[in-house]
């Protein structure tokens, strides 16, 4: 297990913390930000068995870490991972108890990742195979990895929302040249949306002029620089369009 940190004290904690994962890279570049890096020299970062088990089971322990409030991943030499190695196929396509053992790593891999309460990012350069880690790099996310290397903490603005996708009307759906929106289910009482006038079955389809079409999308414009201020909100109300804006406040974390 390769590590480098910001001093002496982090770097002790990482060997300390991460001891049990030595196929694995950790490094810490900022603090809370930890770096998990692949590396298999002239395999395009191909995993063997020994890296698969572990990187299934590291999720438990970086999301028990106090001390780790982001994650890097990211695979050496210009490449994420190719996969599993050739040796690992022919395991498991030769023998069934591997062949069950990998699957059932490949579940709790994802699950792992899924319940991991910190914020993951894959930094996928190259081949990359099975990487569907974690979210990839973009705008929102630099500036929540900014704010932990600079803050040790970043803020999220909040709405008092819950939705899903919903289809466009035809028309408006030739008019904006998207599918969907977001279909407003319920206004949390006292919440900036429920004193914006938001109601259950409005159609979001834009947020301070950005269109949206799934919750996502919502969750990825509430950046800190939103808290406090007007955000325009454009919605469809039974069959007509209304303007409406709200002011989010800071999401309790």
């Amino acid at each position: 297990m390769w590590i480098h940190a910001l001093n002496p004290h982090q770097v002790s904690r990482v060997v300390r913390v991460y001891e049990a994962f030595p196929s694995l890279e950790f490094d810490s570049p900022a603090q809370h930000v930890l770096r998990l890096t692949l590396r298999a020299a002239g395999k395009l970062n191909a995993v063997n068995s020994t890296m698969h088990r572990e990187l299934a089971e590291v999720w438990k322990t970086i999301g028990a870490d106090d001390d780790t409030r982001a994650v890097i991943v990211r695979g050496a030499d210009g490449a994420f991972s190719a996969g599993g190695d050739l040796d690992l196929v022919l395991d498991i396509a030769g023998d069934y108890e591997t062949r069950l053992r990998v699957f059932h790593e490949a579940r709790d891999l994802v699950y792992n990742v899924v319940n991991c309460p910190k914020l993951i990012v894959s930094a996928i350069t190259g081949p990359a195979v099975g990487a569907g880690l974690a979210v990839p790099v973009n705008d929102a996310t630099r500036r929540i990895i900014g704010a932990l290397m600079s803050d040790g903490r970043f803020r999220r603005a909040y709405l008092g929302i819950a939705g899903g996708t919903r289809p466009l009307p035809p028309r408006l759906a030739r008019e904006l040249g998207r599918q969907a929106g977001v279909e407003v289910v319920e206004v949390v009482s006292g919440s900036p949306a429920a004193e914006a006038g938001l109601r259950a079955e409005d159609l979001i389809v834009a947020v301070g002029g950005e269109l949206v079409e799934k919750v996502d999308d919502v969750q990825r414009l509430m950046v800190g620089d939103r808290i406090g201020k007007k955000v325009a909100l454009d919605v469809l109300r039974g069959g007509s369009r209304i303007a409406l804006s709200l002011v989010p406040v800071e999401l309790d974390l």
